[in-house]
């Protein structure tokens, strides 16, 4: 049975030298980090086919799906170097990291899709009122 005390450990987490990862945790980190690789590309697909409707909805998607594709491939690599015992890059802080850098980055993605797409929209909205009393472009 796994100890749930060792993850709030810090020995846990900043230890060089941990015994390696089993063949059935480590297929399942890849299989973890591999559907983080998969809803981002789905994220970044979906962006891709809103290009011209709805640009401001495309950056917010952009936003959300290249982090979890970043992190899903760093993810992969992390895995990858647990299983094959490299001394330094296979150390379980490398996870938190990971962990923390993907957080911050959805954190302001989702900051962005709630509050700065709607403040955008009604900048356009609020723009597109004044533009009407001032005087146009001149073409020639």
């Amino acid at each position: 049975m796994f100890d749930w005390k060792l993850i709030v450990s810090p020995a846990f987490w900043f230890s060089l030298r941990w015994n390696p990862l089993t063949l059935g945790t480590a297929m399942l980190m890849a299989t973890v980090f591999g559907a983080l690789v998969l809803a981002g590309g789905f994220l970044l697909w979906t962006a891709g086919k809103k290009k011209k409707s709805d640009p401001l909805r495309r950056a917010a998607l952009l936003w959300l799906g290249a982090p979890l594709i970043l992190c899903g491939l760093g993810g992969e690599l992390l895995t990858f170097f647990a299983y094959q015992q490299i001394p330094v890059f296979s150390a379980r802080f490398w996870f938190l990291l990971l962990v923390a850098v993907f957080l911050a980055t959805e954190i302001s993605a989702v900051r962005f899709l709630f509050i700065g797409v709607p403040r955008r929209k009604s900048e356009v909205g609020a723009r597109a009122q004044w533009s009407q009393y001032f005087p146009g472009r001149k073409r020639g």
